[in-house]
């Protein structure tokens, strides 16, 4: 069974004068790539491989040139009103800048009852429980709910947009770069959180990200992307020896020892 799948797709941006057609650039090109209910595709690729493109044609934001998303079945393109809604209920993110991602003006109580209240009915009283719920299920206590996010620290933020994107039960969630600016401490437990809701609510991950020792951890499938085209597609739960591609063993190459080592 498959919840989502890419099928051919391709973007493509206009450089320069916005009256030359010709001059183009391809970001994205025959991208094919599936997520299963309750599964983690990682997706990996070097800066400027076209991950960010695709997480929002992924999401919505963004039509593709070529190709389709299929939700359920369901291409995001021929959706009837009320099953693109449905799809925006179902498909959630987290950023890399958890700062930015939220309004600075409100609580983290705020934040996380946005989605609440755009897609529920709920009197005051019962979204207050469902905030503190979702506070405790990310770490926090309920009492974070009444702080601004400049009184949190970045791996404390970062839970409140989880809890934010958890808030409606989704089916998927793309996190993209979720982690890349925690230190590495923080990272190994927000990663923990992100499997513990994977396990108890069933959420399917797309986990976009440069750093493959995260994805190694978080994945049950790497999907290599570079120059904008999947060059290939490894199952993390098979050990065996092979060979790879060379955009892959670049990104291995460039992991940096888990201690430095000082010359004499």
């Amino acid at each position: 069974m498959t919840l989502l799948s890419l099928k051919g797709i391709g973007k493509s941006y206009q450089r320069g004068s916005m009256w030359d057609s010709s001059n183009r650039v391809d970001v994205l090109k025959n991208v094919n790539l599936s997520i299963a209910p309750g599964a983690c595709l990682g997706l990996i690729g070097r800066s400027g491989a076209g991950k960010s493109t695709l997480s929002r044609i992924v999401l919505g934001l963004e039509r593709p040139d070529t190709g389709e998303v299929d939700y359920d079945g369901v291409s995001l393109t021929k959706m009837t009103c009320e099953q693109s809604r449905g799809y925006r209920r179902n498909c959630q993110v987290v950023f890399q800048n958890s700062l930015g991602s939220v309004n600075p003006r409100f609580t983290a109580g705020q934040v996380i009852a946005e989605p609440l209240h755009n897609f529920e009915s709920m009197e005051r009283k019962q979204a207050k429980q469902k905030i503190d719920d979702l506070l405790e299920k990310v770490g926090l206590h309920p009492s974070d709910a009444d702080k601004y996010p400049h009184q949190f620290s970045g791996g404390e933020l970062q839970r409140v947009c989880i809890a934010r994107a958890i808030a409606l039960n989704p089916r998927l969630i793309v996190l993209d770069e979720a982690v890349s600016s925690l230190d590495m401490v923080i990272q190994s437990k927000i990663i923990a959180l992100l499997k513990s809701l994977q396990k108890t609510m069933g959420i399917a991950y797309l986990f976009i990200s440069h750093d493959i020792r995260v994805l190694m951890k978080m994945a049950d499938t790497l999907a290599v992307l570079h120059e904008g085209t999947v060059v290939e597609t490894v199952d993390l739960k098979k050990s065996e020896n092979r060979s790879y591609h060379p955009a892959l063993t670049e990104l291995v190459a460039a992991v940096l020892p888990p201690v430095p080592v000082f010359g004499n």
